[in-house]
């Protein structure tokens, strides 16, 4: 299929499927209640601005020292409350994702998974899937680190993952060398597809609370459109 194509038939099975929204609802709900409550405000933020605005200079070493004491424990409770918060709405995510592949597989053969037959479908790979997406994530945040070309690399080179994973069972080794190859015969495609909807997020999250949160349904269509994307170059 040309870009044109998938991109229609992306739509056509979102619209004529939208029951494949409903497994990002819970993270959606989770990070939008994390967002409006301010969670990451009262916890760390709240204490690294108190942190930054004490005047250590003026204080004693005994005082400054017994402050220290006082504050560093509630500042690595709250980093760890919040890294926790984070890891649990991207593992709820990640299995929300690999239920939509299911269901986009699914609806291409003519039939709809329910919520429990879509996960049914990979409740028996969602180890493998987990720590495929951990080493695509920290892939790309080690891309980030080095160079921002290189997470952009990464993020193309692994897109495909979790298909070869759930389409086809591969293997962790087997379904990275799959991704890796079908990115590399098809760079192009896959950078605009990754990129057109990853912008559409970009703008989606500037609106308020909703924004970021939102962003978990465009991740939907553009995981859909990878996912077709597998199922014709592979």
């Amino acid at each position: 299929m040309k870009l044109s194509e998938i991109i229609n038939k992306t739509f056509d099975v979102v619209t004529g499927y939208p029951m494949i929204l409903v497994p990002l609802v819970i993270p959606f709900i989770l990070r939008l209640i994390v967002n409006v409550s301010g969670f990451y405000w009262a916890t760390s933020v709240n204490y690294l601005d108190r942190f930054s605005s004490i005047n250590w200079e003026s204080m004693e070493p005994d005082q400054a020292l017994t402050l220290w004491r006082d504050m560093m424990p509630r500042m690595a409770a709250a980093g760890i409350a919040g890294t926790i918060i984070d890891i649990i709405i991207w593992a709820i995510a990640m299995i929300g994702f690999s239920m939509v592949i299911a269901m986009t597989v699914s609806y291409l053969d003519g039939k709809k998974l329910s919520l429990s037959q879509s996960f049914n479908a990979i409740s028996g790979k969602i180890f493998i899937l987990l720590v495929a997406s951990a080493v695509v994530w920290i892939t790309k945040f080690l891309g980030i680190c080095a160079v921002c070309i290189g997470a952009y690399i990464a993020w193309v080179f692994l897109s495909e993952v979790r298909q070869g994973i759930v389409v086809d069972g591969l293997g962790l080794g087997d379904t990275f060398s799959k991704s890796y190859h079908l990115a590399r015969d098809n760079f192009f495609d896959f950078s605009v597809i990754l990129l057109l909807f990853f912008l559409v997020k970009i703008v989606v999250s500037l609106l308020p609370f909703v924004g970021g949160p939102l962003g978990f349904f465009i991740d939907v269509f553009s995981v859909v459109a990878m996912t077709l994307l597998y199922i014709d170059r592979r």
